[in-house]
């Protein structure tokens, strides 16, 4: 599949782009990390149910936090985690917050640097009934959240060029500066200090101080490859962060270090999502009134999708549905005829 050749490439850059070291592509398999996600929500007249089902072969890569207290299923085959409840309408779900709740793993704990809980859709979920006198109308909305992604990544995944050195500095230089770029731009310092700061740090990688020590080199490591990169990441991100606060007023570093730490989370949400895939499934009460499903089989709707579908602009789940009940409609006319007969009547006898 072409998804799946591309994130192949993808997972390959990801793992090797700070283990100070040449991997070998055979090495990098993508499905030893893949997530597979799949929710499948049944719409029925006064309540709704959703089975949710989450596999990998291991737990590097964080799940989602289930809907319940579910345990996870650990076999030879991978982790998988199930869930099976029925909802209200107008409750709020979010069955995609990222659970990094596993400390021994060196990508929950990067994760664990924020207090707040990390969700990958902009808000929870929203599955509405209304009603009418003679009427139900059912809708159901997701909406995944556009991703914080350099355009290095996505030349790369579009391309079928071998990878080499260069395109890894260049996706490094890309990381930061964007990094720069939307910390500055979301703090109020005006035009012309942000257009200062930035040609200041321009030259990132000459300013920052390393420290060797600090770099993971994966043949000396017993982490793994993604982990090994993750962590190495995340030092190069944090000394560039050091970086960018000596070169800014001190009135300004609190909120470089909230905005910092928010566009860190993002990059590692998106990095993290290279590795899912989605399936969601729908099957709504009635008639079909409108739909955004990438297809349709029997009664179900369904939607298949990675992150090149939220990469550039918000990613969106849309369904409608109505059941009429002719019986309340075939009653509602009878009362109106009826009452408009003894007005009628009663004007008449007037």
């Amino acid at each position: 599949m072409l998804f799946i050749r591309k994130y192949t490439r993808m997972s390959t850059v990801f793992v090797i782009l700070l283990c100070g070291c040449t991997i070998d592509m055979d090495e990098v398999n993508y499905e030893n990390f893949n997530h597979k996600s799949e929710l499948f929500f049944d719409l029925n007249e006064n309540y709704y149910s959703v089975d949710y089902v989450q596999f990998s072969k291991s737990d590097t890569i964080p799940f989602f936090k289930s809907l319940s207290n579910t345990k996870n299923q650990v076999s030879s085959k991978g982790i998988a985690v199930q869930d099976q409840q029925q909802f209200n309408y107008n409750d709020n779900i979010d069955p995609f917050i990222i659970n990094s709740n596993n400390t021994n793993r060196a990508i929950h704990n990067i994760f664990n640097q924020n207090d707040n809980d990390i969700s990958i859709i902009k808000q929870p979920i929203k599955v509405s009934k209304s009603n009418l006198i003679f009427l139900n109308n059912f809708n159901l909305r997701i909406t995944f959240k556009s991703l914080l992604i350099p355009k290095k990544i996505k030349s790369i995944l579009d391309s079928d060029e071998q990878i080499n050195e260069n395109d890894l500095i260049e996706l490094m230089d890309q990381i930061i500066k964007m990094m720069y770029l939307e910390t500055l731009q979301s703090v109020n310092i005006g035009f012309n200090h942000e257009q200062s700061y930035l040609a200041s740090i321009d030259d990132w990688s000459k300013d920052v101080d390393f420290d060797p020590k600090k770099i993971i080199i994966f043949d000396e490591s017993e982490l793994s490859l993604i982990e090994v990169s993750m962590k190495n990441l995340s030092y190069i991100i944090d000394a560039a962060e050091i970086n960018l606060l000596s070169k800014i007023d001190e009135s300004y570093s609190e909120d470089i270090k909230k905005s910092w730490m928010n566009k860190k989370i993002n990059l590692y949400r998106s990095l993290v999502l290279l590795f899912n895939d989605f399936t969601i499934q729908a099957i709504m009460p009635g008639e079909i009134i409108s739909h955004n499903a990438e297809s349709v089989k029997g009664d179900t709707l369904i939607w298949d999708f990675n992150l090149t579908e939220f990469s550039d602009e918000n990613y969106e789940i849309i369904a409608s549905s109505r059941i009429i009940h002719s019986n309340r409609a075939i009653a509602s006319i009878f009362m109106v005829l009826l009452l408009a007969m003894i007005i009628m009547r009663k004007r008449f006898k007037k």
